[in-house]
Protein backbone atom coordinates (compact mmCIF):
# COMPACT_ATOMS: atom_id res chain seq x y z
CA UNK A 1 0.00 0.00 0.00
CA UNK A 2 1.36 3.33 -1.21
CA UNK A 3 1.86 6.12 1.70
CA UNK A 4 0.85 9.72 0.38
CA UNK A 5 1.22 11.69 4.19
CA UNK A 6 4.34 11.54 5.81
CA UNK A 7 3.98 12.50 9.44
CA UNK A 8 6.44 14.02 11.88
CA UNK A 9 7.45 11.91 15.15
CA UNK A 10 5.34 13.29 18.24
CA UNK A 11 8.48 14.83 19.96
CA UNK A 12 9.92 16.59 16.82
CA UNK A 13 6.62 17.91 15.96
CA UNK A 14 6.97 19.67 18.99
CA UNK A 15 10.32 21.32 18.32
CA UNK A 16 8.49 22.49 15.02
CA UNK A 17 5.75 23.55 17.11
CA UNK A 18 7.79 24.96 19.55
CA UNK A 19 9.86 27.28 16.70
CA UNK A 20 6.37 28.35 14.90
CA UNK A 21 4.94 29.94 18.41
CA UNK A 22 8.15 31.88 19.19
CA UNK A 23 8.70 32.97 15.18
CA UNK A 24 4.64 33.24 14.59
CA UNK A 25 4.87 37.25 13.90
CA UNK A 26 8.14 38.11 12.47
CA UNK A 27 8.64 39.22 8.57
CA UNK A 28 8.89 36.54 5.98
CA UNK A 29 12.48 37.65 5.29
CA UNK A 30 13.67 37.16 9.30
CA UNK A 31 11.43 34.14 9.72
CA UNK A 32 13.39 32.60 7.19
CA UNK A 33 16.45 33.77 8.76
CA UNK A 34 15.43 32.47 11.71
CA UNK A 35 14.79 28.66 10.33
CA UNK A 36 18.17 28.82 8.80
CA UNK A 37 19.38 29.45 12.49
CA UNK A 38 17.39 27.30 14.12
CA UNK A 39 18.45 24.30 11.66
CA UNK A 40 22.14 24.73 11.98
CA UNK A 41 21.49 24.99 16.15
CA UNK A 42 19.38 21.90 15.80
CA UNK A 43 20.87 19.46 13.62
CA UNK A 44 20.93 16.64 16.02
CA UNK A 45 17.38 16.59 16.44
CA UNK A 46 16.71 16.90 12.83
CA UNK A 47 18.63 13.97 10.67
CA UNK A 48 17.06 11.38 12.95
CA UNK A 49 13.78 12.90 11.81
CA UNK A 50 15.16 13.00 7.70
CA UNK A 51 16.50 9.78 8.55
CA UNK A 52 13.14 8.48 10.05
CA UNK A 53 11.17 9.95 6.93
CA UNK A 54 13.38 8.39 4.63
CA UNK A 55 13.11 4.77 5.97
CA UNK A 56 9.58 5.20 5.65
CA UNK A 57 9.52 5.58 1.91
CA UNK A 58 9.37 9.89 1.98
CA UNK A 59 10.93 10.93 -1.64
CA UNK A 60 11.44 14.63 -0.94
CA UNK A 61 13.52 17.33 0.17
CA UNK A 62 12.56 16.70 4.28
CA UNK A 63 14.14 20.29 5.61
CA UNK A 64 11.43 21.82 2.51
CA UNK A 65 8.74 20.06 4.03
CA UNK A 66 9.60 20.89 7.32
CA UNK A 67 9.94 24.72 6.74
CA UNK A 68 6.44 24.13 4.98
CA UNK A 69 4.64 22.94 7.88
CA UNK A 70 6.12 25.50 10.45
CA UNK A 71 5.91 28.32 7.62
CA UNK A 72 2.46 27.63 6.56
CA UNK A 73 0.41 25.30 8.81
CA UNK A 74 2.17 25.29 12.54
CA UNK A 75 2.80 29.36 12.58
CA UNK A 76 -0.73 30.13 11.42
CA UNK A 77 -2.72 27.20 13.98
CA UNK A 78 -4.74 28.67 16.39
CA UNK A 79 -3.53 26.86 19.51
CA UNK A 80 -5.57 27.74 22.07
CA UNK A 81 -8.42 25.23 23.52
CA UNK A 82 -11.91 26.09 22.55
CA UNK A 83 -14.99 24.71 24.01
CA UNK A 84 -17.85 23.11 22.07
CA UNK A 85 -20.90 24.83 22.26
CA UNK A 86 -23.67 24.00 24.42
CA UNK A 87 -26.34 22.59 22.52
CA UNK A 88 -29.70 23.80 23.37
CA UNK A 89 -32.51 21.59 24.33
CA UNK A 90 -34.60 21.10 20.94
CA UNK A 91 -37.91 21.42 20.98
CA UNK A 92 -40.74 19.19 18.84
CA UNK A 93 -43.84 20.48 17.31
CA UNK A 94 -46.08 17.78 17.92
CA UNK A 95 -46.84 15.56 14.89
CA UNK A 96 -50.41 16.32 14.62
CA UNK A 97 -49.93 20.00 14.40
CA UNK A 98 -47.35 19.20 11.56
CA UNK A 99 -50.22 17.23 9.95
CA UNK A 100 -52.11 20.18 10.30
CA UNK A 101 -50.19 22.00 8.24
CA UNK A 102 -49.40 19.88 5.65
CA UNK A 103 -53.17 19.70 4.93
CA UNK A 104 -53.76 23.18 5.19
CA UNK A 105 -51.07 24.06 2.95
CA UNK A 106 -51.87 21.71 0.12
CA UNK A 107 -55.54 23.08 0.86
CA UNK A 108 -54.46 27.01 -0.05
CA UNK A 109 -52.14 28.06 -2.58
CA UNK A 110 -50.87 31.02 -1.13
CA UNK A 111 -47.36 32.63 -0.28
CA UNK A 112 -45.92 31.12 3.37
CA UNK A 113 -46.85 34.47 5.21
CA UNK A 114 -50.33 34.68 4.58
CA UNK A 115 -51.07 30.80 4.65
CA UNK A 116 -49.49 30.83 8.46
CA UNK A 117 -51.44 33.62 9.29
CA UNK A 118 -54.69 31.85 8.10
CA UNK A 119 -53.26 28.46 9.62
CA UNK A 120 -53.29 30.46 13.21
CA UNK A 121 -56.46 31.83 12.68
CA UNK A 122 -57.91 28.79 12.03
CA UNK A 123 -56.44 26.15 14.28
CA UNK A 124 -55.82 27.59 18.04
CA UNK A 125 -53.33 25.25 19.89
CA UNK A 126 -55.09 25.46 23.01
CA UNK A 127 -52.85 23.32 25.57
CA UNK A 128 -50.00 22.36 23.14
CA UNK A 129 -49.60 25.71 22.33
CA UNK A 130 -49.24 26.70 26.51
CA UNK A 131 -47.10 23.84 26.81
CA UNK A 132 -44.57 24.98 24.34
CA UNK A 133 -44.47 28.47 25.12
CA UNK A 134 -43.75 27.38 28.93
CA UNK A 135 -40.56 25.06 27.75
CA UNK A 136 -39.10 28.01 24.88
CA UNK A 137 -41.09 31.42 25.95
CA UNK A 138 -43.92 33.17 23.85
CA UNK A 139 -41.75 34.96 21.39
CA UNK A 140 -39.69 32.26 20.67
CA UNK A 141 -42.78 29.97 20.20
CA UNK A 142 -43.98 32.40 17.84
CA UNK A 143 -40.26 32.34 15.98
CA UNK A 144 -40.05 28.05 15.58
CA UNK A 145 -44.42 27.56 14.76
CA UNK A 146 -43.48 30.09 11.87
CA UNK A 147 -40.17 28.96 10.81
CA UNK A 148 -41.59 25.17 10.89
CA UNK A 149 -44.42 26.32 8.70
CA UNK A 150 -42.64 27.94 6.38
CA UNK A 151 -40.00 24.83 6.34
CA UNK A 152 -43.23 22.39 5.42
CA UNK A 153 -44.51 24.95 3.19
CA UNK A 154 -41.15 24.91 0.82
CA UNK A 155 -41.14 20.96 1.48
CA UNK A 156 -44.39 20.38 0.23
CA UNK A 157 -43.84 22.49 -3.07
CA UNK A 158 -40.49 21.09 -3.86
Amino acid sequence: MTTYRYKFSEQFLKHLVDFSTINKWCEPKQFKENWEKWISENNTIIQPEIRRLETLGYKGDALKKMYTSVRYYFKNKNCENVEPKKRNKYNRIDPVILQLMDMHIKRFDRKPSEGFEDFQKIYSMGPIKDKLEDKIGKNEYTKKFKKTYKNRYFMNNK
